[in-house]
């Protein structure tokens, strides 16, 4: 006999319960307890669903905030990289119009240099950006000179002091 039964049993006896009254009795209890269950069950489970739904949604939110972040994120390096791109053709459009050096017109390359300074100068380009203005410059023999320089040998102070060694090897 179930504990349940047992108990059923017991208090139908007290009451004054027995035969079919009794087992009348055990029965509506015995359907009331399963109903007690049931309902027990079933407010588990809604509980449970409703756990499940507010941790889904969670995520859900969480995933959508972190979305939002890298779109300001890629958004943000856009802007930048705009901005970069916009001050690089910005300084390109600024740099003020020079002949190209050419050996051949009479043109020294001290002088060429002397010259070019003096733009670097009245316009404060950065030291990396004098180094691109000048290659631009060069033509012939000065341009293989340029061609001949290594990657990190590729600044101005380099190209400078090795076109002038290439102009004291010619004037010897």
């Amino acid at each position: 006999m179930s504990e349940l039964t047992a108990r059923l049993v017991k208090l139908g006896r007290n009451l004054g319960l027995e035969g079919p009254e009794l087992r009348a009795f055990m029965k509506e209890e015995r359907d009331r307890e399963e109903k007690r269950e049931a309902q027990k069950r079933q407010e588990k489970k809604e509980a449970q669903e409703r756990q499940e739904k507010k941790g889904a949604q969670e995520r859900k939110d969480k995933l959508e905030l972190e979305k939002l972040k890298l779109q300001a994120e890629i958004e943000n390096a856009k802007s930048l990289h705009l901005k970069k791109d916009s001050s690089a053709s910005d300084w390109i459009a600024k740099i003020p119009r020079m002949n190209p050096f050419s050996e051949g017109k009479g043109d020294t390359m001290d002088a060429f240099l002397f010259r070019f300074e003096m733009l670097v100068k009245a316009h404060n380009w950065p030291e990396d950006k004098k180094f691109l203005a000048l290659s631009n410059l060069l033509t012939g023999e000065s341009l293989k000179v340029l061609q001949t320089l290594s990657v990190e040998q590729q600044t101005y102070a380099c190209l400078k002091q090795a076109l002038l060694k290439k102009v004291s090897v010619y004037s010897s």
